[in-house]
């Protein structure tokens, strides 16, 4: 059969990078015997017409979406594009919203045929032969698939990949990271990156995090040489000099971590990487961090969320603020690694002294950069099913499309929102406008497009 993978078109995405829930869609599909093809409509910046254009050439069978929340609306207009080019076509959706959604999103896309909750690389397989042969395999038994059973939603028991290393590498020649905009963001080091995942879940209970109900509570990890095997391949084959690992729980496993940098050492790759996604500071020590400097990390992100404590035992994290200070002071001194403190603002409940007590932690820290979001109800989240039941929030009500990085859907009951963004503004400014920060964050600057790129970020913050 024949797929196309759509990235849908968002005007606000702050960068493009290949989709590797694609690329390892691919893998799995192509060993089947069955034919991919990927649109990003994100990198080309296509109109809705030069979609309907694409998938009429290509001609495909079946049209597969990843969507995030924020891509709601235009995964629903080029869903019924599809549609209207042929009724015929099956159109599949996955992704973050189908997953912590899922009770739902089956009944706002009555333009989708399917959907997948969690790692569809099992499922996809069992659904397309369902859909070339019913009698082959039932509906029921496909893992992790959302369907309509005369008129009822159904969602069947998630799939779980066990053994990533199984998986082997995603199809890289379909989402070639060469022919990506570049670079990757405002702090790389490097022109050509290309992102990696070299881990999947997470075991613990963060109010505000939906990354279990897409990867499971379960950790799994690909071995050691699996990952240094395809950062070679990326840096031999792709010339990729920067590796974006994506992990939520990388250095988890000390053992592996060390593992990884050793390997990378003996092989000499002329290669940097950083973990953008952030790392547990909990998990961190002296010489752990003085071998992933030696191996080629030069920056990663730490999750504070907040410097009230109050605020910190209601996100259910259980990192205290003394162990965040001290690891943060370790960091700093073992290594040269450039820290990227990331920060949750407008948490439920949250008062002005609350964020004031956050503003003022992070300025004490010697982190290097900070990323102050606004915070965000995503569905399927204890914190959202907790403002569903207050009343605080209306499903009916909420703006999808709003769900963007600095667009604000949500602020606490204590303070109004002209309250709430000029705090954010302030916070900012307060963080930003001194001179060793300042000057820091110019000199990891490298070329013009990296300076229009921070230049759009900080205005946005400022809408």
């Amino acid at each position: 059969m024949k797929i196309l993978f759509i990235k849908p078109p968002n005007q606000h995405t702050p960068h493009v990078s290949p989709v590797l829930a694609f690329g390892y869609l691919s893998s799995v599909l192509k060993k089947q015997g069955h034919e991919v093809s990927v649109l990003n409509c994100v990198i080309d910046k296509l109109e809705y017409k030069e979609i309907e254009d694409c998938i009429r050439e290509e001609n495909p069978q079946i049209v597969g979406l990843q969507i995030f929340t924020c891509d709601f609306s235009s995964a629903k207009n080029v869903m019924q594009i599809a549609k209207k080019i042929n009724s015929n076509i099956t159109t599949i959706i996955g992704g973050p919203h189908s997953s912590d959604d899922y009770l739902e999103v089956l009944n706002d896309y009555p333009e989708a045929d399917f959907g997948f909750r969690g790692e569809a690389e099992i499922g996809i397989t069992g659904l397309f032969k369902h859909l070339e042969s019913p009698e082959s395999i039932k509906i029921e038994d496909i893992k992790g698939l959302i369907y309509r059973d005369n008129g009822d939603i159904r969602f069947n028991e998630r799939g779980i990949v066990n053994d990533l290393d199984e998986l082997g590498c995603p199809d890289w020649d379909i989402i070639d990271p060469r022919v990506y905009p570049k670079p990757q963001g405002t702090f790389t080091r490097c022109i050509n990156t290309a992102p990696l995942i070299s881990s999947r879940g997470c075991p613990y209970n963060c109010m505000y995090c939906s990354i279990s109900l897409v990867m499971g509570k379960k950790l799994r990890k690909r071995s050691a040489a699996a990952v240094v095997d395809e950062m070679e391949l990326l840096n031999k084959k792709y010339d990729v000099e920067e590796i974006q690992i994506w992990d939520d729980n990388f250095t988890l496993d000390r053992q592996r971590t060390m593992k990884i940098c050793q390997m990378l050492i003996d092989r000499k790759l002329n290669i940097y990487w950083a973990v953008p996604n952030g790392v547990r500071l909990d998990s961190l020590d002296a010489e752990l961090l003085k071998m992933m400097e030696r191996s080629g990390c030069y920056s990663f992100s730490v999750g504070i969320e907040s410097g009230s404590p109050r605020i910190v035992k209601l996100m259910n994290r259980d990192v205290s603020l003394n162990t965040i200070e001290e690891k943060v002071k370790l960091i700093k001194k073992e290594s040269k690694i450039r820290v990227t403190g990331l920060f949750i603002m407008g948490f439920p409940t949250e008062t002005l002294e609350d964020l004031q007590m956050t503003l003022d932690f992070s300025l004490k820290l010697p982190i290097d950069r900070a990323q102050f979001s606004d915070f965000t109800p995503h569905p399927g989240t204890k914190a959202f099913n907790m403002l569903l039941d207050s009343g605080e929030i209306k499903r009916s009500e909420l703006n999808w499309d709003s769900y963007q990085l600095f667009k604000n859907n949500y602020h606490p009951k204590s303070m109004t929102n002209k309250q709430f963004r000029r705090f954010i503004a302030k916070t900012f400014m307060r963080f930003y406008l001194r001179p060793r920060i300042l000057w820091g964050v110019l000199r990891e600057i490298n070329n013009k497009t990296q300076f229009i790129f921070a230049l759009k970020r900080w205005l946005d913050i400022f809408h």
